[in-house]
């Protein structure tokens, strides 16, 4: 029998560099839930991800993040990352000089109780790139540079795969993707989301239609406007989002937060 994972968010307070960035959130998630995060740009939606992990430009002032009845708000990233959660950045970083195939053979030993040898590594490997219709050439290329938009978001999947994480937060996985990888990664997620408990933000109806998430939430003037089920998801995004005051933050999403994950 699957574990069922809970996650719980209560009043959630997040300010940074002191000024109030979002209130009184509150969201619940079990194991096969997936939440769409919708919304006016500059609402605080990879924010709320972003803290999730514990970023630290990010600082909870008031209630409580808990998985599993336990309480992470005060845990490191590294700490939240080992229980299970993977954040998936709008532009994934680009590291020169460390090859793809290193990076990883990093993850995959630090997911596996004995080292993995090549040929394991390249077992595990290969059939991730061929589902997602990726090159193997890759794999001798630093990490996502020049990659194309599409290519460094299954890259992200791809280690996602390697930890077979237990919550995703998905920031715009459909960002920079062509119809074709908006598919194939629409599909892949599909694959995995009855056991997993994923967090996506987007903006494209297309990739939501395909993924069909059970919950949405509206982040909105900084905090939940409004929240469903999936079924009315379709209609809250037909409506649009021109009732909810237009009240752009200011510093808490400057250009240099951006690309800190």
């Amino acid at each position: 029998m699957k574990k069922i994972n809970l996650l719980k968010v209560s009043d959630l307070c997040i300010s940074v560099e002191g000024h109030n960035l979002l209130k009184n959130l509150n969201l619940n998630a079990k194991t096969g839930d997936v939440i769409a995060i919708i919304g006016p740009n500059g609402a605080g939606k990879s924010s709320f991800l972003k803290t999730l992990m514990h970023h630290y430009a990010f600082k909870v002032t008031k209630g409580d993040i808990k998985f599993n009845g336990k309480s992470i708000k005060n845990a490191s990233t590294d700490e939240i990352a080992k229980l299970g959660f993977f954040y998936l950045a709008q532009n994934p970083m680009e590291l020169e000089g460390v090859k793809l195939i290193d990076l990883y053979k990093i993850i995959a030993n630090a997911h596996s109780s004995k080292k993995i040898d090549p040929i394991s590594l390249h077992n595990l490997v290969t059939p991730r790139f061929n589902e997602l219709n990726m090159d193997l050439d890759l794999l001798k290329r630093n990490n996502n540079v020049n990659f194309s938009g599409g290519q460094k978001k299954k890259n992200e999947l791809v280690q996602m795969f390697l930890m077979n994480n237990n919550v995703l937060l998905l920031d715009e996985v459909d960002s920079g993707c062509d119809v074709d990888s908006l598919k194939i990664i629409a599909r892949e997620i599909n694959k995995i989301k009855k056991d997993k408990i994923i967090i996506l933000i987007s903006h494209q109806e297309q990739l939501l239609k395909q993924i069909k998430p059970t919950k949405y939430i509206i982040i909105a003037n900084h905090k939940v406007a409004e929240s469903g089920n999936g079924q009315n998801l379709f209609k809250a995004l037909e409506k649009g989002f021109s009732k909810y005051a237009k009240t752009p933050v200011k510093k808490q999403e400057m250009d240099s937060l951006k690309d800190v994950f």
